[in-house]
């Protein structure tokens, strides 16, 4: 019998443990961010972080310290989802225009040369019921591997970029236009 108490006790520790964490990746693979408010839908293999304390820099608009603006908004400002190689960022309206007032929850092309071509163009994406206007960028070096970007911001000021090899570019899209908020 106090074995049996002892592996529920642990099985129910992990389970707070995990859910604290507040990563929710079950079964259905649904995220739900529980501070800002949103749920996505991810396929299997998707790895999920959020913002740590470290990554946090005071803003110049603000007079927060970095430590303070961690407690005010928590790690939780900042989703990463990582798949295929690839990368989404979910940055909370309360991070600023273009994701990066509290921590850098973006991503951007490094170590781009002059023979990089670029193409950019718009596209349309269903988010929660409302059309958005998508900025994506293609780039290609000769000799090194291709990749596109793209971002969104919605309505409330949610910050949503992706980073992800051309031929990936449409599943990761299909994972942005699964945000939905939630009550």
């Amino acid at each position: 019998m106090k074995k049996l108490f002892f592996l529920c006790t642990f099985a129910l520790g992990a389970i707070i443990l995990l859910s604290g964490c507040g990563i929710k990746n079950d079964t259905s693979n649904l995220y739900t961010n529980n501070v800002y408010k949103y749920q996505l839908d991810l396929p299997s293999g998707t790895n999920i972080s959020e913002a740590v304390q470290s990554e946090f820099t005071p803003a110049v608009s603000t007079k927060l310290t970095a430590k303070k603006a961690f407690e005010k908004y928590t790690g939780k400002i900042c989703t990463k989802i990582e798949y295929k190689g690839g990368v989404i960022y979910v940055s909370a309206p309360n991070n600023g225009a273009r994701g990066a007032d509290y921590v850098f929850c973006t991503t951007y092309p490094t170590g781009v040369g002059t023979d990089t071509k670029i193409v950019t163009r718009n596209e349309n994406i269903n988010i929660n019921g409302k059309t958005y206007d998508m900025q994506i960028t293609d780039m290609n070096t000769d000799g090194m591997e291709s990749f596109s970007i793209g971002e969104v911001t919605m309505d409330d000021g949610t910050f949503i970029t992706f980073r992800a090899k051309p031929n990936l570019a449409e599943d990761f899209k299909t994972i942005i236009a699964s945000f939905r908020k939630t009550k």
